[in-house]
């Protein structure tokens, strides 16, 4: 798209920089659109570069179109500086592009709280990255906005009604066709979202004042992209974007992976299945949990197959799992990370190795893509190869954040035969126990007395039997022990502590049956705090 990477990146340029100089060589939004395929009348621009699709439009005309290659994207546990998996999706979408390809990519939309925050928006970086940035940073073309509109007016409702049983008594609700429906205000879970990590929000008192002024009670604001609208989206039709090398990129849903399920749409994948011959999908944060929820939720309830699947890893990261001390964002890199230490990254290889592991178990060869730095060197990767061809995955070293998908081409595809965890037969406490100990590397599940009669319950009722696991994991590892974070990916002893306020029984429009805590860094057991 007329950027060259000797001009940006090999000269230390920053990724907004790089954004704002591709806007002038961007692929104006109907032109893009009917490169791959889309009709006219699909399209629905917002401005120069951006659009919503008309989903149902394009794939009522293309359902019978063979599907292309389905290629997931998902890494080793994440350390605090970020393994580069946004980045690595639009490069290798780039790489692929550059060999010819018809190729699209799908990401999830960012969150405000993340994108004002230390980690930025989700865009990918350097010369691989999800252009225009500015908008697709600030809001995009609303769908955050709309699903905290929604969330926030059943919020209103059900604050009023309870407002409105305080205040009248059975004679005048019945007047007004209102049943008294006597809500525990102590039991309210539903709360209020905001985009943003407002932590002063996060417990407060409402309705103070007078009768007028709504119903009193303790609440509470979570950030919008955790919000229950979130994981079924009222916003439906998929945006479209493009990648700095100018192929499509499809920007729908964004649910955090650690405490949802950490995909984009379902709708994005299968229109871009009918459009591109390969389309490259991404995670939310380690194989542990992204993929995980992508194998065994994703793709079970959209029927779509995976034909291959990448973990982005870095030496970097693998020497913190190897013992390095924690890097922290916005401090100088500790020394460890500037001189080579081949044992370190091997000892860190276990946490890949771990990853590899959860990934075969679904009929996948992963490709294993070292997203390089300028401090790596030549024995580090050598040792990374040497591991995994061993553990019977391909290794690709990828340059694409310094050179764009010029410097992805190594990467490629695989043919796998890809099957899932658990059947929906199983009860739920074999479906616990599977990803507790096949992909968190448990030695087992321990259940309080309370949490097995409310599983008794659970595993009684045929309606939630039907429902796919998604569970709730802390994303910075599989072990209790906070100097384990860094050093290992098994764990020996996890504690569900069963349904509560927080995780309740759900409802049948989400793929959802039950949740699993595990207990923060630092206890050993799961405590009331966890």
């Amino acid at each position: 798209m007329g950027l060259k990477w000797e001009d940006f990146t090999a000269k230390g340029a920053k990724d907004y920089e790089i954004a704002e100089a591709a806007e002038k060589h961007l692929i104006k939004i109907r032109k893009l659109a009917e490169s791959v395929g889309l009709l006219d009348e699909e399209i629905l621009p917002y401005g120069h570069y951006v659009a919503k699709i008309d989903y149902a439009a394009a794939l009522k005309r293309l359902g019978d179109k063979p599907d292309g290659k389905y290629i997931d994207v998902t890494a080793i546990t994440p350390t605090p500086l970020g393994e580069g998996k946004s980045t690595t999706t639009m490069g290798l979408v780039q790489g692929m592009g550059k060999r010819g390809l018809k190729v699209s990519a799908a990401i999830r939309q960012p969150s405000g709280g993340p994108t004002m925050n230390i980690k930025g928006s989700a865009a990918g970086g350097g010369m691989s990255q999800c252009v225009p940035l500015t908008p697709f940073s600030l809001g995009l073309t609303g769908d955050i906005n709309a699903i905290m509109n929604s969330h926030n007016l059943g919020m209103v409702a059900l604050n009023s009604r309870m407002q409105h049983e305080r205040n009248y008594d059975d004679a005048t609700l019945a007047k007004r066709n209102l049943k008294r429906l006597d809500i525990d205000p102590t039991r309210v879970e539903y709360g209020w979202i905001i985009d943003f990590a407002a932590q002063c929000l996060r417990n407060i008192i409402i309705g103070i004042g007078g009768k007028q002024d709504g119903y009193m009670m303790q609440s509470k604001f979570g950030i919008a992209v955790s919000s229950e609208i979130m994981a079924i989206l009222d916003a439906i039709n998929p945006n479209l974007m493009q990648t700095l090398e100018g192929q499509p990129c499809f920007v729908h849903a964004g649910p955090f992976a650690n405490i949802a399920i950490g995909q984009s749409s379902i709708i994005s994948d299968r229109l871009a299945l009918k459009l591109a011959d390969y389309h490259v999908t991404e995670s939310g944060f380690a194989a542990d949990i992204g993929f995980e929820k992508f194998w065994n939720l994703k793709c079970r309830f959209s029927g779509l197959t995976p034909n291959a699947a990448v973990i982005v890893a870095t030496v970097r990261a693998l020497k913190c799992h190897g013992g390095a001390p924690i890097p922290v964002p916005g401090k100088p890199l500790p020394e460890e990370y500037k001189v080579e230490n081949v044992g370190q990254v091997e000892k860190g290889c276990a946490n890949l190795l771990h990853h590899v592991a959860t990934v075969k178990k679904a009929g996948i060869s992963p490709v294993v893509c070292i997203n390089s730095f300028v401090t790596d060197t030549k024995e580090e990767i050598a040792a990374i190869r040497k591991i995994c061809e061993n553990a019977g995955a391909r290794v690709a070293v990828s340059d694409h954040w310094l050179k764009g998908g010029e410097g992805a081409l190594e990467l490629a595809d695989d043919k796998p035969q890809f099957k899932f965890l658990y059947d929906l037969n199983q009860p739920l406490r074999e479906r616990i126990n599977l990803i507790a100990t096949e992909v968190y590397g448990a030695d087992g599940v321990e259940y309080s007395p309370d949490a097995a009669k409310k599983l008794e319950g659970f595993e009684k009722d045929p309606e939630i039997a039907k429902l796919g696991l998604c569970m709730v994991k802390t994303q910075t590892g599989s072990s209790s022990s906070a100097t384990a974070w860094c050093t290992r990916a098994r764990a020996l002893w996890f504690r569900w502590p069963g349904p509560s306020p927080s995780c309740p029984a759900p409802p049948p429009t989400r793929p959802t049956a039950a949740l699993m805590w595990i207990p923060r860094p630092g206890r050993s057991r799961v405590s009331s705090k966890d």
